[in-house]
């Protein structure tokens, strides 16, 4: 719909980080030294609920509503996630309308 290519995640790990060796994303994830040292966080407080929903989940859903493109599973983790901080992602995540980008086409957006 975006007319945009992307690598798959297996793909990008590949890609940045050289040399690593797998031929499943789980083996190469196993065989990166990059990721030796991270466990899992002890909180809900986490970089990965509070920075990677507002971030990531919350923009990808919007750009799948604005193609018409159901994203269930994404529209999920980001009600759960703000019932459980109890955070209103609508205002301080990376929706479309706070990037300004709120009615626009997605032919609007690619311009």
């Amino acid at each position: 719909m975006f007319g945009v290519e992307l690598l798959t995640v297996s793909d990008w790990v590949s890609y940045a980080y050289e040399g690593i060796q797998g031929s499943s994303l789980m083996e190469k994830m196993r065989n990166n030294p990059a990721y030796d040292r991270i466990q899992a966080p002890t909180t809900l407080r986490s970089r990965l609920l509070l920075e990677d929903v507002p971030t990531g989940i919350i923009p990808m859903a919007d750009l799948g509503r604005l193609a018409g493109v159901p994203t269930p599973l994404l529209s999920a983790v980001r009600y759960m996630t703000e019932g459980l901080l109890g955070i209103d992602f609508s205002v301080t995540g990376r929706t479309l309308k706070n990037l300004g980008l709120e009615g626009r086409s997605v032919n609007e957006l690619l311009e």
